[in-house]
């Protein structure tokens, strides 16, 4: 739901919507067909399904990583604001 919530959060914003939601479903279509894959090669090599969520962890962690470190503040600034930051359009 959180694709549905970002819309109605950023309403003045819609141009990068279509590329979003592009992305959005061809994540989810991914995990969705390799989540198999992964568990029964995790399964066969260390006779767990254990190895996928800890594979999901490392990918949590490095994102949350990523997060801290690379992606600007944005609390209490203005969409517009923080879009001219970024290089967007300038009016």
């Amino acid at each position: 739901m959180a694709h549905d919530i970002r819309n109605i959060s950023q309403p003045n914003s819609c141009e990068g919507g279509g590329v979003y939601q592009t992305f959005l479903w061809l994540a989810i279509f991914a995990c969705a067909q390799l989540f198999p894959v992964v568990m029964s090669f995790s399964q066969r090599t260390l006779g767990s399904i254990a190895g996928v969520f800890w594979l999901f962890t490392g990918i949590c962690v490095l994102a949350t990583i990523y997060g801290v470190k690379m992606l600007p503040e944005t609390g209490a600034r203005t969409l517009e604001d923080i879009g001219r930051s970024l290089g967007g359009k300038k009016k």
